[in-house]
């Protein structure tokens, strides 16, 4: 594989840095795996940040804004209802219901405590926050406004994406 010239390098550097991988990773991969020079890694590392900060503007991280509160409200009414769909599951396990008699004691119990662990884990994917959001580039004014969208933002921003 031959190696790539420096556009391509700053091409792979913007991907990856909107993928949300740290500078040093980045630099790491430039030379490492793709076999670039240390001073082209980094020249091209300063022109990928300097063309995001340049070409994103407050009203593209508005929206980035809003997709990252709708993403995490659908997650977070998606794991309420699978924890909910669970404590019922727990409910039948525990009062013995005709649904699972074929099951002695010792497996009702290790079920009851698998859902329990399944529903502490979806209880801390629900209140995660928000990282979605980057904020490495994001202008002044996104940073200083931590609102959250009103109902319209989200639905441009989910309708926009469909």
């Amino acid at each position: 594989m031959p190696k790539p010239n420096a556009t391509e390098c700053r091409d792979y550097a913007i991907q990856r840095l909107t993928d949300g991988a740290p500078s040093a990773l980045i630099l790491d991969e430039l030379i490492c795996e793709q076999r670039v020079k240390p001073e082209t890694a980094t020249d091209s590392l300063a022109a990928a940040k300097e063309m995001i900060a340049r070409n994103f503007d407050e009203p593209d991280y508005q929206l980035i804004r809003a997709c990252a509160f709708a993403g995490d409200s659908y997650r977070q009414q998606l794991y309420r209802e699978r924890i909910a769909d669970l404590q019922v599951e727990q409910k039948k396990l525990r009062d013995g219901s005709e649904a699972v008699d074929g099951l002695d004691t010792e497996k009702r119990l290790r079920l009851i405590l698998a859902c329990d662990r399944s529903a502490q884990a979806w209880a801390t994917l629900s209140l995660r926050g928000r990282r979605d959001l980057p904020v490495a580039f994001a202008p002044k004014g996104v940073l200083q406004n931590q609102t959250p969208p009103t109902d319209e933002d989200i639905d441009a921003a989910i309708s926009g994406a469909l």
